[in-house]
């Protein structure tokens, strides 16, 4: 959710990592906007996607270990009382994701090898993160430095997209195994019933609907269609059960303060827009990153 300024107040409402500059944000945009560009045609969309995909790599690519994007800029805009928005020196795998599949889309709808040469820049680094912490996943990203690899927590969505993004079932699928073997949560959720699903990350202090749906369709994609119905199913009655639930959109948490290993950011018991996008994508047996079916085969898998 968006931070957003309280004119009254003169303050920010959300806190400072609901703002500025996320490299995967910006990716993601460039992906929406490429996938409208395949649809309608229009020049307009394929060249906002160009300047988004330009920012990126002009103002976080790094070249410091195993190459990357690093996260991008922090805080709040000058004339909505903060400072300059100050840039982050750490890399995350999940925004590497992301710039990957927006660069390599960026090349098969040009053709213009720039693209294909900050995909690959892109890929390497989260290849890299693959068993950067000694387990069968990919960790986090790394550290202020851009080189240590961050440790100390392990999050569903580097798993799980890792697989959507780069396919190689046999090798990335293990990332998705340790997510259902370390993330899983059942909380009462369904108007005092219990209900199961994935967290954030692997402390287990709450559901995250979300993440609960990322899982569904990587596990789609590994052919594991039983855990997938298992988990779609308990999305389902989140959308009418969960509290706060309108039954139409899919709140983020079935509580406040899920904590995500993330220093001052939690998940809250709120209507999401994402949480209630990738239901959908669950329900269309879609793999967003690439405009798929989970049945399809991944594009430029194992290059």
């Amino acid at each position: 959710m968006p931070g957003w300024w309280d004119t009254q107040q003169k303050k920010w409402l959300e806190d400072i990592n609901q703002v500025g500059t996320d490299t995967g944000n910006m990716a993601w945009a460039t992906i929406g906007l490429l996938r409208a560009y395949k649809a309608f045609g229009k020049a307009d969309y394929l060249n906002a996607a160009k300047r988004l995909a330009t920012w990126i790599d002009v103002n976080v690519r790094d070249a410091k270990g195993d190459g990357g994007y690093a996260g991008g800029f922090k805080g709040w805009e000058p004339s909505c009382g903060g400072q300059s928005p100050t840039q982050v020196a750490w890399k995350s795998t999940e925004h590497n994701i992301d710039a990957y599949i927006a660069f390599i889309t960026l090349f098969d709808q040009t053709g213009e090898t720039t693209w294909e040469d900050r995909a690959l820049h892109a890929k390497k680094f989260v290849r890299s993160m693959w068993g950067a912490c000694g387990a069968a996943n990919f960790a986090t990203g790394t550290k202020d430095d851009g080189v240590t690899p961050n440790c100390d927590f392990t999050p569903e969505d580097t798993n799980t997209w890792g697989l959507m993004a780069l396919g190689e079932v046999a090798k990335y699928g293990a990332g998705v195994d340790f997510v259902q073997n370390n993330c899983p949560v059942s909380e009462s959720c369904f108007r005092g019933k219990v209900a199961a699903g994935i967290d954030f990350n692997d402390d287990r202090d709450g559901i995250w609907w979300e993440g609960t749906a990322h899982m569904v369709i990587a596990e789609r994609i590994k052919g594991e269609n039983s855990e997938a119905d298992f988990f779609l199913n308990n999305l389902r009655q989140a959308q009418r059960l969960a509290p706060n639930a309108d039954g139409k959109g899919i709140v983020a948490t079935c509580h406040d303060q899920v904590t995500t290993g993330i220093e001052g950011f939690s998940l809250f018991n709120r209507l999401h827009v994402a949480a209630t996008s990738w239901y959908i994508l669950t329900e269309l047996k879609h793999n967003p990153f690439w405009g798929i079916k989970t049945t399809d085969a991944i594009p430029h898998e194992g290059e």
